[in-house]
């Protein structure tokens, strides 16, 4: 047992039964998705040819999935850690089309963390 566990004692009772028993918890790791930055949004085509959208400030072992707003899945990424970068090119390996899109991060410890973007061509 870790100093950072915690222990809970638990005590049932029914009449003259009772029954107690010690349960230990670990702590989560944060899920600090608080420094996630997805760049450049909008990417523009006039602005940012060449350029990938970048998912920056990832948790380790992160995945992320990318949506058209009707919902249909465009492509996965990962995993990771710290960045990922995006082609804007579908599973497929099409360029996207303009529009908004949705994206879905997760980790090996099951957070999440969602958001949106612009693609502008």
């Amino acid at each position: 047992r870790r100093s950072s566990d915690l222990t809970y004692r638990v005590t049932a009772q029914s009449g003259a039964f009772s029954r107690t028993i010690e349960v230990t918890v670990e702590p989560s790791p944060p899920a600090d998705f608080s420094a996630l930055r997805v760049n450049p949004s909008p990417w523009r085509s006039n602005l940012h040819q060449g350029h990938d959208i970048t998912f920056d400030g990832l948790m380790d072992n992160s995945t992320v999935k990318i949506f058209t707003l009707s919902g249909h899945w465009v492509q996965t990424l990962g995993p990771a850690n710290a960045s990922l970068t995006w082609n804007l090119k579908n599973s497929a390996g099409d360029l996207v089309a303009s529009g908004l899109y949705f994206y879905l991060i997760t980790n090996d410890q099951g957070r999440k963390a969602r958001g949106k973007f612009a693609i502008i061509r």
